[in-house]
């Protein structure tokens, strides 16, 4: 199955204050929830669901991150083809 992980174009970032020795952090640390969202199909451990409609919108949290996201099945055949995961709003935590 396909599984592309994108940013919505209104999609909130915040990640505090950006120095170049933060920038590479957090952009590698991005680059890894990418991997995990798309790696559990965009259902990671201890995402919950928040709303339905218009799409099924999700919230998952860590310690150091807090991301909300919008799952859209796209279906072939009556079985899910491809996933688009939607990042709508990334947080960092611990500013």
């Amino acid at each position: 199955m396909d599984v592309r992980v994108v940013y919505d174009e209104t999609c909130h970032v915040d990640v505090g204050e950006l120095t170049p020795d933060r920038e590479a952090l957090i952009v590698e640390s991005l680059r890894a929830l990418r991997e995990l969202f798309e790696k559990t199909n965009g259902h990671p451990p201890g995402a919950f669901q928040v709303a339905q409609v218009p799409l099924p919108k999700f919230t998952w949290q860590d310690q150091n991150w807090s991301i909300t996201y919008t799952v859209q099945e796209r279906k072939r055949f009556g079985r899910a083809a491809s996933v688009v995961v939607s990042f709508r709003r990334v947080a960092l935590k611990s500013q």
